[in-house]
């Protein structure tokens, strides 16, 4: 027998100011890359296991003074299988978020900070935080220049966390009220990241 499951909920504890967000997904995964593979799930072998996931996050979200907006979050999320050959995993992230615009909505800013732990049934945990802000001027009504800056600090690559800058640039284009696009690229203790955002609203589509 296999099981499957693929859910997703949404409660609004208080109106229109507090919520939980809950998610679970039960699915049939390869534990090596290098093993026995299988077309579709049905055909189950040595290689496979059942892996389950579940997810709950309880926030806030709202209007501060003027056009600043809030949100506050806390996430945990724990994958577990059946394998003794696959690593149980628990992250646990809290994020606090500001966004905010001018009064001639000339400037728009976010500054979001965020703190995580993973913690594996194997292996030691990794914990990484992160502090960063975005300033958006409007160089045109359809065009905007985005400037990032930061701060991160995790343990990846060594016991004590390492502190690291963040910066970047990039560029947003709104053609029309159905169309955006948004490019942008930061400098982060890995090196360069890179991001490309697309969003277009047929006529006829919500």
């Amino acid at each position: 027998s296999q099981n499957s499951l693929n859910t997703f909920g949404t409660v609004e504890a208080i109106e229109k100011w507090a919520y939980l967000d809950v998610s679970g997904g039960i699915t049939q995964q390869a534990i090596s890359a290098f093993g026995t593979q299988s077309v579709g799930t049905t055909a189950a072998n040595a290689n496979y296991t059942e892996t389950s996931t579940y997810r709950w996050s309880p926030y806030v979200r709202g209007q501060l003074v003027g056009e600043t907006l809030y949100e506050v979050r806390y996430s945990q999320s724990a994958t577990h299988s059946k394998s003794a050959l696959v690593t149980d995993v628990t992250t646990e992230e809290g994020l606090v978020k500001l966004a905010g615009v001018s009064s001639q909505r000339l400037v728009a800013w976010t500054a979001e900070g965020v703190s995580q732990r993973v913690s594996f049934s194997a292996g030691r945990a990794t914990e990484a935080d992160q502090l960063k802000a975005s300033l958006t001027l409007a160089a045109s009504p359809s065009l905007g220049l985005i400037a990032i800056g930061g701060t991160e600090a995790n343990n990846y690559t060594s016991l004590e966390k390492e502190r690291h800058a963040i910066s970047g640039v990039g560029v947003k284009w709104i053609p029309s009220e159905r169309t955006k696009f948004t490019a942008a690229r930061e400098n982060r203790f890995f090196g360069e990241g890179h991001s490309l955002t697309f969003e277009h609203r047929t006529a006829r589509t919500l």
